[in-house]
């Protein structure tokens, strides 16, 4: 009995050892084909940081005949409103992102994500991923 229990030590430790072993010397890949990006930050972590660099922000955007906003969140009215920080956005609409529409105001149901720069109160959009 004192043999079998000892084997079974052995066996349990030598997994053991094969498993910590793989885990230290495993490196994260990224499938080919898929571009590794950051995560986002919000519109508020974006007002708040005025980062100077290109970053990628998630958010809403609403636009009307005056212009548009990247906004935190959306007011649930018709049509909505932004709710928490907004930032005026350029360039948002060169990457076919689908918009609802109701009474002159254009916006995106879902959250966007885009890389771009915050200057002077504006984000400039220069690219866009999937949420």
């Amino acid at each position: 009995m004192k043999l079998v229990s000892f084997f079974l030590l052995v066996l349990i430790a030598s997994i053991a050892a094969c498993s910590s072993d793989a885990d230290a010397t495993a490196t994260p890949t990224t499938p080919v084909g898929v571009i590794s990006t950051p995560d986002p930050m919000s519109v508020g972590g974006l007002v708040d940081g005025r980062p100077d660099r290109e970053v990628w922000v998630l958010g809403f955007v609403v636009a009307d005949s005056v212009g548009a906003k990247f906004c935190t969140t959306l007011f649930e009215s018709l049509p909505p409103l932004c709710g928490g920080h907004s930032v005026d956005i350029t360039g948002h609409d060169d990457f076919g992102i689908q918009f609802e529409e109701a009474q002159g105001v254009r916006w995106t149901d879902g959250v966007v994500i885009f890389r771009g720069r915050y200057a002077d109160g504006t984000f400039t959009a220069l690219e866009t991923r999937s949420p």
